[in-house]
């Protein structure tokens, strides 16, 4: 794989296959039942993603969710996709979340069950999974979420949690986080990357290669996946076609090629959603 002197990869084309005329897969992270549906309803209409495209809605705030309202969304995008609703654990006791200052644990996983049971109630083809975030405080509640997720019978996966702003990765690997930042992150984080570079970056560039996906969060914005220091954010519902949205990934990618660690941080990025079950034999 050709890199730069920086040990960026420069060729779009060895990092995401070609895939096909639209785009197959879209991952929304969160944001309001109405606007995930105006997204949807654009990229529809402007040829942008294929029929039979697949569709992941990653709810990470639960709370933030009437359950009705996101059991209608899943049943209507079912209509016409593939539906995968991933559901986010931060652990499984109040302790852990204290600790994350995420609200609180028995609330979200009744929430979670409203949701689960209404989905089940509506009988749509919806594929749901429970996303586990590894922390250094929480491995030992896994077992304890993957039996409440085993008598459910759906999906469990679990993955390392990691900060995701992409500046604050570059510079943990320049070595010019505060020193009190890192001691406080490396008392909750794992940084996942370094095992994945054990084989130099070429290597891992090309384990990590695939199709190229859309991307957005919860303010309705294309997520670009390349670091640079200042990305254009903009958002999904104002591309006009496929090809202007291709053109947007690449010049971040050609952007990214020049801003030292981009590389690396784009692997850390796909090391930290990798599945660690198999660390627990779940």
């Amino acid at each position: 794989m050709k890199c730069n002197e920086l040990g960026n990869p420069v060729e779009y084309g060895e990092i995401y296959t070609s895939g096909e005329e639209k785009y197959r897969s879209v991952n929304i992270d969160g944001g309001s039942t109405e606007m995930i549906q105006k997204e949807i309803y654009h990229l529809e209409e402007k040829g942008i993603i294929s029929q039979d495209a697949e569709i992941a809605l990653e709810i990470q705030e639960i709370l933030n969710y009437n359950p009705d309202e996101l059991c209608g969304l899943t049943e209507k995008l079912c209509r016409t996709h593939g539906v995968k609703l991933k559901l986010f654990l931060k652990g499984f006791s109040q302790r852990s979340y204290d600790r994350l200052g995420a609200g609180g644990f028995e609330e979200n996983l009744k929430r979670a069950e409203e949701v689960m049971e209404g989905i089940r109630k509506s009988q749509v083809d919806c594929e749901i999974e429970i996303v586990y975030l590894l922390y250094q405080f929480n491995m030992c509640e896994v077992h304890a979420a993957a039996a409440f997720v085993r008598e459910r019978k759906i999906g469990f996966y679990c993955r390392f949690a990691a900060f995701e702003d992409l500046e604050m990765k570059k510079k943990y690997l320049a070595l010019e986080m505060p020193v009190g930042d890192l001691i406080r992150y490396s008392e909750g984080y794992f940084f996942t990357y370094l095992d994945e570079l054990e084989n130099g970056e070429e290597t891992s560039y090309e384990t990590f290669r695939q199709e190229k996906a859309i991307q957005i969060d919860g303010q309705g914005n294309a997520v670009l996946e390349w670091y640079e220091k200042e990305p254009a954010e903009r958002p999904i519902c104002s591309f006009s076609d496929k090809r202007e949205l291709d053109e947007y990934y690449k010049e971040n990618f050609r952007a990214a090629s020049e801003e030292p660690y981009a590389g690396k941080v784009w692997l850390w990025g796909q090391c930290e959603n990798k599945n660690r079950n198999e660390l627990f034999r779940v």
